[in-house]
C-alpha cells in the first residue's frame, strides 16, 4: 500500500491532510492501476491484463501449429506445453490428442458437407 501512495506522491503518515482524505486514499487503492505494487498484491494475475493474456493464447497457437506441421505432430508425440499463466498451478493442456492425419480427414469430412 505504501509503494501504490508513494507513486502518486504520499505518504500514509502524513494522511489525511487538507488535500487528501481517507475517501481518496482509498478510491487510490480501490482503483489502482495492474501495474501497482498493491494491485499486484491482492490479486492472483500479477497484473496481466487482456492483451498479455491474449498474446499467450496466440502465442499456443502458434507453437501448436509449429509442432503440428512436425514429425512429432503427426504422430501426436511431444506436444508443446501451453505458455503458464499467473495464478494456474500447472498449464493446462490442449485437449484430446489426436493425429494430424485424423484432423485433416475430418475437417476435409466437415467441409466437404459444407
Amino acid at each position: 500500500m505504501q509503494a501504490t501512495l508513494l507513486q502518486y506522491g504520499l505518504r500514509l503518515r502524513e494522511l489525511p491532510n487538507k488535500h487528501t482524505t481517507w475517501q481518496d486514499v482509498y478510491l487510490l487503492l480501490k482503483y489502482a492501476p495492474p501495474d501497482s505494487p498493491f494491485y499486484k498484491t491482492i490479486n492472483a494475475n500479477h497484473g496481466w491484463q487482456d492483451a498479455e493474456y491474449m498474446l499467450a493464447g496466440i502465442l499456443d497457437a502458434v507453437n501448436w501449429l509449429v509442432w503440428a506441421k512436425t514429425e512429432d505432430g503427426a504422430r501426436g508425440v511431444n506436444r508443446p506445453k501451453p505458455v503458464p499463466r499467473p495464478g494456474q498451478d500447472k498449464p493446462s493442456k490442449y485437449g484430446t490428442p489426436v493425429r494430424v492425419t485424423e484432423l485433416l480427414a475430418g475437417l476435409s469430412e466437415f467441409w466437404s458437407k459444407q
